[in-house]
C-alpha cells in the first residue's frame, strides 16, 4: 500500500512539473486604431442663408479604443501552444453633427473570446512569437442623441444598438523578454479583423418614450409596426476591425 501511495506521489509531482513548463498566462492593455471602417455620418454646418461651410464625413470601426485581453497558452513543446484569448475593447466610438443642429456621440464596446495557435522561439532572453486565434465577439454601442434643431425644444435622447454576435479573429506579433524563470514583459502589435449585424436599436427620451427600430432578415414578411416600433428588412454590417499595439506581462506555471 505504501509503495502505491509512493509512486502515486511521483508521477503526481512529475506531471506537476511538466505542467509548470507547458502553461502560459498573459495580461496586455493597449489602444486599437479602427480599420474597415464604415460611414457612419457626417460634420455638417450651415450658414444662416442656408449654405453650407463645412461637410466632413465621419468613419468610424467599433474596433477603435482600449484593448484589455487575458491569455492562456499550452504549449505542445517548446515552440508551439494553443491559445485561448478572452478580454474586449472600450471608449471607442464616434461623433457626428448635422447642419440642422441634431448631434450623435456614441460609444463602441465588444467582449470577445477565442482560440487559436500560438508560434514563439527562445532567443536567450528574448522570445519572438506570432498567433492567430478566430473566435467569436459580443458587441454593443450606446450614446446619446442631441435635438438642438432651431424652432424646438433642446432634447436629448439615449440611444442603445445592439449586435448580433460577430465573427472574426484576433493576431498578434511581439517579442516576450524574460524578468526571471517564470515572468516576463511583452510589447506586441495586434490586428484584430471582425463585423457583426446590427439587431436593432432604441432612442429613449427624456420622458422615457422609447423608439425603437427593429432589423429583421429571416422573413420575407414583416410584421406590423407598431406605435414605438419600425421594422425594416436587412441588417446593417459594423466593423470592429482595429490595429493595436499593445503591452503586458506574463506568467509561466
Amino acid at each position: 500500500m505504501e509503495r502505491h501511495i509512493f509512486v502515486a506521489a511521483c508521477v503526481a509531482f512529475i506531471c506537476s512539473q511538466s505542467l509548470a513548463k507547458t502553461i502560459e498566462i498573459g495580461f496586455d492593455i493597449g489602444f486599437g486604431l479602427g480599420a474597415g471602417q464604415n460611414l457612419v455620418g457626417s460634420i455638417s454646418e450651415q450658414n444662416s442663408s442656408g449654405y453650407t461651410t463645412k461637410y466632413d464625413e465621419v468613419y468610424s470601426s467599433g474596433g477603435n479604443g482600449i484593448k484589455i485581453n487575458g491569455s492562456a497558452t499550452y504549449y505542445l513543446n517548446d515552440n508551439l501552444g494553443i491559445l485561448v484569448v478572452a478580454g474586449g475593447s472600450c471608449f471607442g466610438g464616434y461623433h457626428t453633427k448635422y447642419p440642422a443642429g441634431s448631434e450623435f456621440f456614441i460609444d463602441s464596446y465588444y467582449g470577445v473570446v477565442n482560440l487559436g495557435l500560438k508560434l514563439k522561439t527562445k532567443m536567450g532572453r528574448v522570445s519572438p512569437y506570432v498567433y492567430i486565434a478566430p473566435g467569436l465577439f459580443f458587441p454593443a454601442e450606446s450614446g446619446i442623441f442631441d435635438d438642438n434643431r432651431a424652432g424646438y425644444p433642446t432634447e436629448s435622447s439615449d440611444i442603445s444598438i445592439k449586435y448580433a454576435p460577430g465573427f472574426g479573429f484576433t493576431a498578434g506579433m511581439g517579442v516576450m523578454v524574460a524578468l526571471g524563470d517564470r515572468t516576463g514583459l511583452v510589447a506586441e502589435l495586434a490586428p484584430t479583423y471582425a463585423f457583426a449585424d446590427e439587431k436593432e436599436h432604441t432612442f429613449t427620451s427624456e420622458d422615457g418614450f422609447n423608439s425603437r427600430t427593429v432589423y429583421l432578415n429571416e422573413t420575407s414578411t414583416l410584421p406590423a409596426n407598431t406605435g414605438n416600433t419600425t421594422y425594416l428588412h436587412g441588417r446593417p454590417r459594423r466593423s470592429f476591425s482595429s490595429i493595436a499595439p499593445k503591452i503586458g506581462m506574463y506568467f509561466s506555471f
